[in-house]
């Protein structure tokens, strides 16, 4: 196509992952390019921006939006290209590269580099009475926007890591924080377990979320404790649910990657199934993988690193 806007590397999804493979591409000095859909900064940004982090190397404390916002800085000084509100769509070999087709435009690369995190996952629905009916009036996936929980008594679904981190990162600006599992015990890591004992969330085990209830918006849950068999209606004027992701990998198979049920599957290179194209973040999957913030930088580095020797063993 006439016109193309050719670089070394392409890279899809401007998350950490993303980003961090973008700061070593430049390190290489290897004209990159970072498209997303999105503005730069993935989940930090877009899902997690209230959040505090308090397991990323250096600081003890830092919201998730003022790690993102000193990130892109990084990047943007060191002269990496941005395109934002631009889908991929299609990414196809090509005689020195790949082309790359998005919802407005093509590129053309010699590598590419895939982070487009949790973009290939939606969150799983409960599938129960009045969760579709009132997603975005008090129904929420994830860690909500502070400013969207003031004052509001909140209800946090779920025992894994995120639905303690939204209970956590929610106490202090709700009026009040239950958090229900339906298990014994939480599947998160220790330290998010004690901070939740330790702080003012409410927690009940052995309980499940069977129906939302609200006309226009959510004003009460109904829930069932397991172990009593017995129903318990709650008051709550939110109701975030994590409960894990499903994945839609149907454009990575229509690209030519391999896939298993976790993600891209990756070696430790972060070679995809097709060669010349890498993947790193919460989008991959190989033995051992960790879905860590530090994790996915890690993963984008080294993801930097295979896409310059290709590049360079391609050139002799």
């Amino acid at each position: 196509m006439a016109g193309r806007k050719k670089f070394d590397v392409i890279i899809v999804g401007a998350g950490a992952a993303g980003l961090t493979a973008g700061i070593f591409c430049r390190m290489r000095k290897l004209s990159t390019l970072i498209i997303d859909y999105r503005e730069p900064g993935g989940q930090l940004t877009s899902v997690y921006s209230s959040k505090p982090i308090m397991d990323y190397p250096s600081y003890d404390l830092i919201l998730a939006a003022e790690l993102a916002g000193s990130i892109i800085r990084q990047t943007k000084k060191l002269g990496i290209d941005f395109i934002s509100e631009e889908r991929a769509e299609d990414i196809k070999p090509a005689k020195d590269g790949f082309d790359i087709t998005t919802s407005s435009s093509s590129y053309r690369a010699k590598a590419v580099i895939l982070s487009m995190g949790i973009g290939v996952f939606k969150p799983r629905a409960l599938g129960i009475i009045g969760e579709q009916e009132l997603i975005g009036c008090g129904v929420a996936y994830g860690i909500p926007e502070m400013k969207a929980v003031k004052d509001k008594r909140i209800l946090c679904v779920g025992g894994g890591n995120s639905s303690l981190e939204a209970a956590l990162t929610t106490k202090d600006a709700a009026k009040e924080v239950t958090l229900i599992h339906r298990n014994k015990s939480f599947e998160a890591y220790e330290f998010y377990r004690e901070a939740i004992m330790n702080s003012k969330v409410k927690v009940k085990f052995h309980t499940e979320l069977k129906e939302i209830l609200g006309a226009e918006r959510v004003n009460e849950a109904i829930l069932f404790n397991r172990e009593e068999k017995k129903y318990e209606k709650l008051k709550t004027d939110m109701v975030v649910i994590n409960a894990g992701l499903i994945p839609n990998f149907k454009k990575l198979k229509d690209w030519g990657l391999e896939v298993d049920s976790a993600g891209v599957k990756v070696d430790s290179e972060m070679m995809t199934s097709k060669e010349g194209i890498f993947a790193c973040g919460d989008m991959v999957s190989y033995k051992g993988k960790v879905k860590l913030l530090i994790s996915a930088s890690g993963e984008g580095s080294i993801a930097a690193e295979s896409a310059f020797k290709y590049i360079s063993e391609r050139s002799k």
